[in-house]
């Protein structure tokens, strides 16, 4: 087999492995969305922002990091920048 063509198939291989890791992330944030979830109360760091951007009060305002690898997934607040751990 010549070596573009192995390299082509590497790369397809490698598309694959992201696609299958994008589809688990999605049925993820689908399963998490048809759970109800409890708040808590905004926290006295994201008084002075907007209330949509408190990642406790609004899920489109959280920004998902980490969880790779098997790694704990931290939330970030888009209002204030706290972090928890989910």
């Amino acid at each position: 087999m010549s070596s573009v063509l192995q390299k082509q198939l590497e790369a397809v291989e490698a598309q694959i492995e992201v696609l299958q890791a994008m589809v688990a992330a999605i049925r993820k944030t689908a399963a998490q969305s048809e759970q109800p979830t409890a708040r808590v109360e905004r926290p006295a760091t994201c008084i002075g922002h907007k209330t949509e951007d408190c990642a406790r009060l609004s899920d489109e305002a959280a920004i998902e990091m980490g969880g790779m690898g098997g790694g704990p997934v931290t939330m970030m607040c888009r209002g204030c920048g706290e972090q928890t751990v989910k």
